[in-house]
């Protein structure tokens, strides 16, 4: 095993195209400089296994000499033997299976003994798993001298137990070969996954189970519903073996089932378990539950507590508010796409550890290729949770990104003209015609004679034109012709709208504030940058400190990097005192999640009910985030003034 000193000192090490002294390491990593001086002979070592080569000059520090494929070699030597026991996301799962296997002797201290870490260190972790566990309706209790235990529903745990082994597929390391005997719907993701955390049961063996199901049962579950039932019947099994049976009503008995559901459901219990028999109706209800929400899923909502209306009208409001916020694009919003989205809604609130998607690499195209709209999506989505009282992952933010994206009709920014005439209808149209040959990005809404004006609203269109002498101010008079000075005149209107429209900053109330911007700050952690973030906006009046809670809190369940090295924490309401934005630019990128680093980080703190403010300010964020040149501007700022004019200068179009 890596020591934590020697993985952080290697990986100082290769992001560093100077040499640094033992000093500057130390300062990084957090360590004394002795510790390092003492430590470079194990670092030599182990950077002698991939046949590169530390160098070391007194006076001017130490470096790395390996070229590209000895530098990939050495950081997957890091990532396979690193002392784990640094990273919180390892600590949590080391500690969740404890307590879900419900062993009342593990004390803090033991925690902190077997991990390798202090007293606070546990006890910050737990505060931070008893708000996790809270949302499975799950409580944990802390017995002086005897340990700490976790009380809940049976059925509640299993989701729980569920959703965090999932939460590993990211940082897991797919090195099996998947077996070509398997079901075709097992794929090789799956199987590392399941092989790796299921350690003692047989994929074969679970697999035929279901196989045998879905016969009896004439039913074909689709790839995703396949290994999730899979998986469902691994922890079922597991845990009845362990005593821990569903004895409590729960969210599954609302659900409606056929006889032969139950019957096979029963049948597949018994043959597994054994002799075990009392107890276990409600155990074969919720079995006979699954196979209906992933068998014949309209079936099973049908009759049950769910309210299809309101979840429809929830997916309508939620594409609607995007909408609203995507001024490029439109939203082709049929009952279709409504449809598909209200299913999502109606599956998280049955089952929350319910996974839409289970692939890593689909949600990792999506972010690289959708960042700007994964952003909107990200930031919008907890109104929504708070709605439906559901937490979405972030592989079903992607599905919902994925929906968005292809019910969308590029507009390529169309700015909305009404033309107001005195002609008759054939010489207005040929006008119209002309100005639509002549002038991109545009789209001319409507044409009415001069007379018609009273009936329309001119808000409701970006320029309005007119051949007629009119006195009314926002109204560009054109000539009878409309010759080359009246289409010269119109093309820079509409080039100066559409500016407008991506103009972050258009409201003496700026969001965006240079006091609120951090350039070059040097961060080992997120915690770091939100903390940072959080002492900008409170200094400044914008939230109080807890923000820095309610932030790290939603981070611990959902991250909010979104691709191309941006992390978009946020924050609605609470702990709010006026809206803003912090903009903190890191000196060098960090490791934002075990997979993904990040360097721009934009800490919003949204005020929710002033909706206009909301949908005016992501309607210009989605077009920063979607600008990659912009973005790699403020990477290269070399001050908060210039990152600010980056920002500020979103407006400029390169493209005509």
């Amino acid at each position: 095993m890596i020591e934590a000193i020697s993985e952080k000192t290697i990986k100082f090490l290769l992001n560093s195209e100077e040499p640094v002294t033992s000093k500057m390491i130390a300062l990084e990593i957090g360590m004394s400089e002795s510790s390092i001086k003492h430590n470079m002979k194990e670092v030599r070592q182990i950077i002698a296994k991939t046949n590169a080569v530390l160098n070391s000059v007194p006076g001017k520090g130490f470096w790395i000499e390996a070229d590209e494929k000895q530098r990939k070699t050495l950081q997957e030597l890091i990532n396979e033997n690193r002392d784990k026991a640094y990273s919180f996301n390892y600590r949590r799962n080391y500690i969740l299976d404890i307590l879900f296997q419900e062993n009342s002797e593990y004390t803090i201290q033991i925690f902190a003994d077997d991990l390798g870490v202090g007293r606070n260190v546990i006890i910050k972790d737990l505060e931070s798993i008893e708000k996790w566990l809270g949302f499975f309706d799950i409580e944990m209790i802390r017995v002086r001298n005897k340990g700490i235990l976790i009380k809940g529903g049976e059925f509640d745990i299993r989701q729980a137990i569920i959703y965090n082994n999932t939460s590993l597929m990211d940082t897991m390391e797919m090195d099996l070969e998947r077996p070509d005997d398997l079901d075709f719907r097992v794929s090789g993701t799956f199987y590392n996954y399941f092989s790796k955390v299921y350690l003692k049961n047989d994929i074969y063996q679970i697999q035929d189970i279901l196989l045998n199901a879905e016969r009896e049962l004439d039913y074909h579950f689709e790839d995703v519903s396949f290994i999730q039932l899979m998986e469902y019947i691994t922890v079922t099994f597991n845990r009845i073996q362990k005593g821990r049976l569903v004895l409590e009503n729960n969210i599954l008995n609302k659900c409606k089932i056929k006889l032969e559901e139950f019957e096979v459901a029963k049948h597949l219990i018994r043959s597994y378990i054994g002799d075990i028999q009392a107890y276990l109706s409600i155990e074969y209800r919720c079995m006979a539950a699954q196979f209906s929400l992933y068998g014949t899923y309209e079936e099973a909502v049908s009759s049950s507590f769910i309210k299809e209306e309101y979840y429809d009208y929830e997916a309508r409001n939620f594409v609607e508010r995007l909408q609203a916020i995507i001024v490029n694009k439109r939203i082709l919003i049929n009952e279709n796409l409504i449809n598909d989205i209200s299913l999502l809604f109606k599956k998280k609130k049955l089952q929350k550890s319910y996974q839409i998607i289970n692939s890593n690499y689909l949600k990792r195209d999506i972010k690289k290729h959708l960042p700007s709209l994964y952003a909107i999506v990200l930031a919008n989505i907890q109104p929504l949770e708070h709605a439906l009282n559901v937490k979405f992952t972030e592989n079903d933010i992607a599905y919902f990104v994925m929906l968005i994206d292809n019910a969308m009709e590029d507009t390529i920014d169309e700015v909305r003209i009404l033309l107001i005439t005195s002609f008759d209808y054939n010489t207005a149209k040929y006008l119209e015609n002309k100005i639509k040959r002549s002038i991109r990005h545009i789209k001319i809404e409507k044409v009415i004679h001069f007379e018609d004006m009273d009936k329309v609203d001119l808000d409701n269109y970006d320029i309005v034109l007119t051949t007629v002498l009119l006195d009314q101010e926002g109204i560009i008079k054109i000539s009878r012709r409309v010759d080359t000075f009246d289409l010269d005149l119109i093309h820079k209107e509409v080039k100066r709208k559409r500016e407008l429209k991506q103009k972050i900053l258009t409201r003496e109330d700026q969001l965006f504030k240079v006091d609120l911007i951090c350039n070059g700050f040097k961060a080992k952690r997120k915690e770091d940058v939100l903390e940072k973030g959080v002492k900008l906006l409170t200094q400044q009046g914008y939230t109080n400190e807890a923000f820095y809670d309610v932030l790290l809190q939603r981070e611990n369940f959902v991250s909010t990097a979104i691709g191309n090295g941006v992390a978009i924490p946020h924050g609605y309401k609470s702990e709010i005192l006026r809206s803003g934005i912090a903009v903190i630019k890191l000196d060098r990128p960090i490791d934002w999640t075990e997979t993904e680093k990040v360097e721009i980080v934009f800490i919003i703190a949204i005020e929710m009910d002033n909706h206009k403010e909301i949908y005016d300010f992501f309607a210009k964020f989605y077009a920063l985030i979607d600008d990659k040149e912009r973005l790699e501007k403020i990477k290269k700022a070399k001050s908060s003034e210039e990152l600010f004019i980056a920002i500020e200068n979103i407006g400029a179009i390169t493209r005509e």
